[in-house]
């Protein structure tokens, strides 16, 4: 099959209606009318006085010997009404199955997910603290110490942390695998389009996303007007038939996908991949998304210690030119004299300096005629223009010289006396 880039830019995701068939969904709202449900399972049955329950209220179609669970639906949706950025879970059993439940709300409707629990037993998490505090050390290996602790949590084939570039592509930044036979993925470039536009919305708001196994037939919502419903929040939501194809395109039947948020920005994702089906247990998908995002708060703080030093380096940078600036009285000159350091502080290739007719080069840089047409083409499109890019076509519609070597460029007008 042949993924067209372009349907699944236009694919509305959030409204497919599909439910993996791990458990279901029923949809209520503020009167316990049930508005829409997925396909309820023979194992849940037991629960219901008829399966026609669409346009019906949950006390009525509850039989009596599970009012108890009413009783805490009600005492659920009170709590959730005053604060609605509740989520409740908890382990029930209906009949002879486990399930764990999830209630919360959505648009002043209520959401309650029942997800069967794996029979397989959890690996022990005595060590989840020695985790968090290997994370709180790490610096420069801080991805990889994810990785590594997410293979441990989550009993995936493999994992990778996949990091956004500016223009949306991504790249893989650090890769655990169980198996050394397993291809490594480690330094791969992807397109922008790989993780469409649309997609990388819902990773933004619902930060923890699993499939159980793709080539198995979802279940779809049923409500009295085909209406659609917002599913985004649901964590037992199918996937976008196109991206099942694409796993299985792929090699893999399971993924789950963990969205690292910096600054309240989508950084990255934390991917996990494995061949077979694999029904990974609730409480240990939450111990990996709580240590992806004790990883993402671990960035910040390191980012933000970057940034001071970065400021520090500045201002003392500053300082010096000014002072040797005032005592020669000669801009061009003395930024010169400083080549070195302002190159390695701006982590360019290199730069170039205009005054007049003159133009000094340090570093790479194109030939200077072609810095002097490019100068002049911007000085008549926008002569007081600051531009920092790191793709400089984009922003430069109308100036027709460009660096094709340089992807990126930074241009700035010094206003003075010395030019």
């Amino acid at each position: 099959m042949i993924i067209d880039a372009k349907k699944c830019e236009d694919e509305k995701i959030h409204l497919l209606g599909l439910i993996q068939p791990i458990g279901f969904l029923v949809i209520i709202d503020q009167e316990q009318r049930i508005l829409a449900h997925s396909d309820i399972p023979a194992t849940a049955l037991c629960v219901y006085k008829t399966t026609e329950i669409v346009g019906k209220r949950v006390p009525d179609v509850i039989v009596d010997e599970w009012q108890e669970l009413n009783l805490q639906l009600d005492s659920a949706l009170k709590l959730i009404e005053k604060q609605n950025t509740l989520r409740f879970s908890e382990e029930i059993v209906l009949g002879e199955t486990a399930f764990y439940i999830s209630l919360y709300g959505v648009d002043n409707l209520f959401h309650l997910e029942f997800e069967l629990k794996p029979n397989y037993k959890s690996a022990q998490n005595l060590s989840f603290n020695s985790h968090l505090n290997t994370l709180s050390r790490s610096t420069e290996t801080l991805w990889q110490e994810l990785s590594r602790i997410v293979s441990e949590l989550l009993p995936y084939d493999r994992i990778m942390v996949y990091k956004f570039n500016e223009d949306s592509s991504g790249i893989v930044v650090a890769e655990t695998v169980a198996d050394e036979k397993l291809e490594r993925y480690l330094g791969f470039n992807y397109p922008e389009f790989d993780i469409p536009k649309q997609a990388r919305e819902l990773y933004s708001k619902n930060h923890l996303r699993f499939i159980v196994d793709a080539t198995a037939d979802p279940t779809t919502l049923k409500t009295a007007e085909d209406r659609e419903f917002d599913l985004q929040q649901v964590a037992i939501r199918s996937l976008s038939p196109i991206h099942l194809q694409y796993l299985q395109n792929a090699g893999f039947k399971s993924s789950l996908s963990i969205s690292i948020m910096v600054m309240g920005k989508l950084w990255g994702l934390v991917c996990c991949q494995h061949p077979e089906a694999l029904h990974v247990d609730l409480q240990q998908r939450n111990l990996a998304l709580t240590a992806t995002h004790y990883a993402a708060a671990r960035f910040q703080h390191l980012k933000n210690e970057e940034r001071l030093e970065y400021i520090e380096d500045a201002l003392n940078l500053e300082i010096k030119i000014k002072e040797t600036i005032l005592l020669k009285n000669n801009v061009y000159q003395q930024l010169k004299v400083y080549s070195s350091d302002l190159n390695e502080f701006m982590k360019s290739e290199g730069f170039a300096l205009l005054q007049d007719n003159d133009i000094y080069t340090y570093g790479l840089t194109p030939p200077r005629l072609q810095i002097a047409k490019f100068v002049e083409a911007l000085r008549k499109h926008r002569p007081s223009l600051y531009l920092s890019n790191h793709h400089h076509a984009d922003s430069l519609a109308g100036v027709d010289i460009s660096f094709k070597d340089f992807p990126g460029i930074a241009y700035l007008p010094i206003i003075g006396p010395a030019g």
